[in-house]
């Protein structure tokens, strides 16, 4: 089945009476040019709905880590394993006892209604229908909605949300009055938010503190908001005190930040100068130590070399002057001598070579003395 248009055609209570009364399965996907949801259809009943970050799976995140204190490390992985498929997460939870059949079913029930009637509020946008074989994957606890009683219930809430906008923002900050709340107890926060909501106002968190990572909904919480000041038991703070503490808390924010930009460049500093000593003393290692040994190593070979080219030396002149040879003769032939080799040779004119320098030294600093005295 196609169906698309803009909600300025069709209003959305229409769209889905037809929908219901064709027995359709799919997803009706709304975008108000600002925001987006949709609601998904099982043969003509509601059974699951999204707006923006307002998800099922996202509300019961907050549900398990912040109301059971669920370990967040665990149920992330939980749900990256059951991404796409809110049935087999539920099942799941159900299986190990986490949550009752009953206390899924209630909870996914609010969450699914709250988001679904929250879409009638968009006066303008455009839909359209996306028909689909099955979509058991994405009902939680197997819910089933009548179209008729979401309709209804938009309907009522539609003046609800007017007057709760007029006294409720995100910015509004409320404080205690004093007043005790004459509320039970032992209910918890699925069966009475408004108690739990009391409990958390502290006069300097603002309405949209309360929203971020909340297991309920925008609507849920307005609700228990509104409800709390009908009975005297919270008041807003009038907007001047409201500035003045929203200002207190950015500069808290900046000093924070300040206080946690000040340690990161010091341990960079700290970091980058141990790294310079750790280069430095790779360098005068290299450079300075192995150097110097490598030269002591180098001489000591060079002296073992020349003192065995000196031997060799030693064994060709006492060979010629034994077959009575002129010294010239001596000086020409001892490189051709079978017992010395090239590599005599190379190191004994080494050794005439430093002998001359060092007789040159020698004779230069002797002139320098007598010049000077």
């Amino acid at each position: 089945m196609i169906l698309s248009g803009t909600l300025r055609e069709f209003i959305l209570a229409d769209v889905m009476q037809l929908l219901t009364q064709q027995k359709i399965t799919g997803k009706l996907i709304l975008d108000s040019g600002h925001a987006n949801g949709h609601i998904v259809f099982r043969n003509g009943t509601i059974v699951a709905a999204s707006r923006e970050q307002e998800t099922f799976p996202a509300k019961l995140f907050y549900y398990l880590t912040e109301i059971q204190q669920q370990p967040k490390i665990k149920v992330r992985e939980l749900f990256s394993s059951y991404e796409g498929n809110t049935s087999g997460l539920t099942s799941y939870l159900e299986n190990r006892g986490i949550m009752t059949r009953h206390e899924l079913q209630s909870y996914a029930l609010g969450v699914t209604i709250d988001i679904a009637c929250s879409l009638f509020l968009w006066k303008s946008g455009n839909y359209r229908f996306d028909s689909l074989r099955t979509v058991d994957h994405l009902i939680p606890a197997e819910i089933d909605i009548p179209v008729e009683n979401v309709v209804m219930e938009a309907m009522r809430r539609i003046d609800e949300w007017r007057r709760m906008r007029e006294s409720i923002t995100e910015e509004t900050i409320f404080v205690l009055t004093g007043k005790k709340p004459d509320m039970d107890s032992a209910a918890g926060p699925l069966e009475n938010p408004s108690l739990y909501f009391y409990h958390r106002i502290d006069g300097i968190s603002a309405v949209k503190v309360l929203l971020n990572d909340s297991f309920l909904t925008e609507y849920a919480i307005y609700e228990s908001l509104y409800s709390l000041m009908q009975e005297n038991l919270i008041k807003p703070l009038s907007d001047s005190v409201t500035r003045s503490i929203r200002a207190a808390l950015q500069k808290k924010e900046q000093d924070k930040n300040a206080a946690t930009v000040m340690p990161s460049i010091l341990s960079l500093l700290v970091t980058a100068g141990i790294i310079l000593i750790i280069l430095l003393l790779a360098w005068f290692f290299k450079n300075i130590i192995f150097t110097k040994i490598h030269l002591q190593s180098s001489h000591l070979r060079n002296e073992v070399s020349i003192a065995l080219a000196e031997d060799h030396y030693r064994d060709a002149l006492i060979y010629y002057q034994t077959r009575a040879l002129s010294p010239s003769i001596v000086n020409d032939e001892l490189p051709s001598f079978s017992s010395i080799t090239r590599k005599d040779a190379f190191y004994l004119s080494r050794k005439r070579n430093f002998d001359k320098n060092a007789s040159r030294n020698y004779n230069e600093s002797t002139r320098k003395m007598e010049r000077r005295y």
